[in-house]
């Protein structure tokens, strides 16, 4: 698995961990109508801290982002 691939399991792995709902939507990042989101996500280096956000798909986005740059990479894999 890429480190793209990598990031985003941990983002899955958090939400599923936290009972946070993921839609197959909010993880497709060109989808324009994703739910909001009651929380962001942050990734310190080890772990999420989660906040209040109003853009789910964006908060995604950057938690993921910001767990691939821990792992060295700063890509995300392409929303199929």
């Amino acid at each position: 698995m890429d480190q793209g691939g990598r990031a985003w399991a941990m983002v899955h792995d958090y939400c599923r961990k936290n009972k946070i709902l993921l839609q197959k939507t909010d993880v497709q990042l060109g989808t324009p109508n994703a739910p909001s989101f009651a929380m962001f996500l942050t990734f310190d280096g080890n772990n999420f801290i989660g906040g209040p956000a109003p853009n789910k798909k964006a908060a995604l986005r950057l938690a993921a982002l910001q767990a691939a740059q821990s792992l060295g990479s700063t890509e995300l894999p392409k929303p199929r």
